[in-house]
């Protein structure tokens, strides 16, 4: 990783209270701009990122039938794609939707390396909760949504 993505990195949330030494599991982390319209990911892709948004909005849809539904906006800080490589499952649609956005993108095989590691998974003994007990919150909270909104979707009468 070169030093502005580190530096970059080392002001995101998530990796915030990490040391140098921790950020090794960035080491294929790269930046990568968007601009308004952009498609970040498609329908039905292969989980093979894990992405923390740095600046604009990234909102992600999700197709039942023909019909997009939003199921969530990431704003800077939040990050997105954990749900789809812990369950091994394909992606929803991801759009930029602000006039350019800038994203960290980091390989899955990276994302299952820092979950892995045990420093980056302390949470109440640790000062600052780390990145592997931040993003499974995270995906536990995404998921109960997702369900939630499932059956929200098959209660719905049908014409």
């Amino acid at each position: 990783m070169d030093s502005e993505t580190l530096k970059i990195a080392r002001a995101l949330p998530l990796f915030s209270s990490l040391s140098d030494d921790d950020l090794d599991c960035l080491s294929s982390a790269e930046i990568v701009n968007y601009r308004e319209g952009d498609i970040v990911v498609e329908n039905g892709a292969p989980a093979e990122h894990f992405y923390v948004s740095i600046e604009g909005e990234v909102s992600l849809y999700r197709l039942y039938d023909e019909q997009e539904i939003l199921m969530g906006v990431a704003r800077p800080g939040v990050f997105m794609g954990e749900i789809f490589i812990l369950l091994d499952m394909p992606w929803i649609t991801g759009r930029v939707t602000t006039p350019q956005a800038k994203l960290l993108r980091m390989k899955s095989e990276d994302f299952w390396r820092m979950l892995e590691s045990a420093k980056l998974f302390c949470a109440r003994s640790c000062a600052y909760p780390r990145p592997g007990f931040v993003i499974w919150r995270g995906f536990l909270f995404n998921a109960r949504n997702l369900s939630r909104l499932d059956q929200w979707r098959q209660d719905l009468p049908m014409n």
